[in-house]
């Protein structure tokens, strides 16, 4: 039984991942040592800047991805959308988003993709595996997970999640199989294997919006 998540809050579509940096690896060897944990904002003064910094951009890529599907549907068909949703054009002189120094990557992640490119790795598995338990427990999880990575050689890693639900809208292409054109279909299994990411009901918790932010100064 999947997870009901309280408030919709943004769409999800088939993206390419922006990510400057090199991301965490899900191989057991190009894990070793590594440290990652979440860190509470209320207590830790770094957490508190990351969390301020990471609600902002993944309220603007939200509303930026949600006005794209939108276009994308009214101009065109679900299998057009698949094919035009995406952020891409954000990317600006190798930073992640414009406006927005601190934030160097942004990346849309859940157990199951659209895009095999954005595939979870080992420190996105750990906030999915959380907000997953808070469900299960029927404990809402915050609006954004604060998370500190650490790795073998000290170079440090602060990201910021945004846990997303299912608009109506994304039924178009996350909903029901048996209400999808056999093109549709063939795409998405093209773009995710055969399991993409359908049967979704408007509501149902559906994956994260992760943001990567400059390490803040200690205070």
């Amino acid at each position: 039984m999947r997870a009901r998540y309280p408030v919709a809050v943004f769409a999800i579509m088939a993206i390419t991942a922006i990510v400057p940096r090199g991301g965490v690896g899900a191989d057991p060897a190009a894990v070793k040592g590594l440290e990652v944990q979440l860190t509470d904002p209320l207590i830790h003064p770094q957490a508190a800047q990351v969390h301020r910094l990471a609600a902002a951009a993944t309220n603007f890529l939200g509303q930026r991805l949600v006005g794209e599907i939108n276009a994308a549907l009214k101009s065109g068909s679900p299998e057009d959308a698949v094919a035009l949703a995406h952020l891409r054009r954000l990317s600006t002189d190798g930073k992640a988003l414009p406006g927005m120094p601190a934030i160097t990557a942004f990346k849309l992640t859940s157990r199951r993709v659209l895009n095999v490119a954005n595939s979870p790795d080992f420190a996105e598995e750990q906030v999915l595996e959380e907000i997953e338990r808070r469900l299960r427990a029927s404990s809402k999880p915050p609006d954004v997970l604060v998370q500190h990575i650490t790795r073998p050689d000290g170079t440090e890693e602060w990201r910021g999640y945004r846990p997303l639900g299912l608009l109506p809208m994304c039924v178009a292409c996350h909903g029901p199989t048996e209400t999808q054109s056999p093109r549709l279909r063939t795409l998405l299994i093209e773009r995710a294997g055969p399991q993409p990411a359908v049967d979704y009901k408007p509501g149902e918790w559906r994956g994260v919006l992760r943001v990567t932010v400059e390490p803040p100064p200690e205070a």
